[in-house]
């Protein structure tokens, strides 16, 4: 059975591949990271996660921080006047 780490990891591919744009994917791609630690808290906190699952989220977390490092033209505050 997928963890929910694993499926929303699923998601973000899913919505990044429809094109959606940088904002949207990376909003994904934060919420994405968000469950993997609520997971990562969960487990680590009974003594069940593992090392290759801590290498799986760091892994993780450095593509976000990329991701959220590339600067972009694209607008991630749209202004309603717009």
């Amino acid at each position: 059975m997928a963890s929910d780490a694993r499926l929303a990891a699923q998601g973000v591919d899913a919505l990044c591949s429809l094109g959606e744009g940088l904002a949207s994917g990376l909003a994904a791609q934060a919420r994405a990271a968000q469950w993997a630690l609520d997971e990562a808290a969960f487990e680590l906190g009974g003594g069940r996660y593992s090392q290759e699952q801590r290498k799986q989220l760091a892994e993780q977390l450095n593509s976000l921080a990329c991701a959220l490092q590339v600067e972009t033209s694209e607008p991630f505050v749209i202004d309603a006047e717009d």
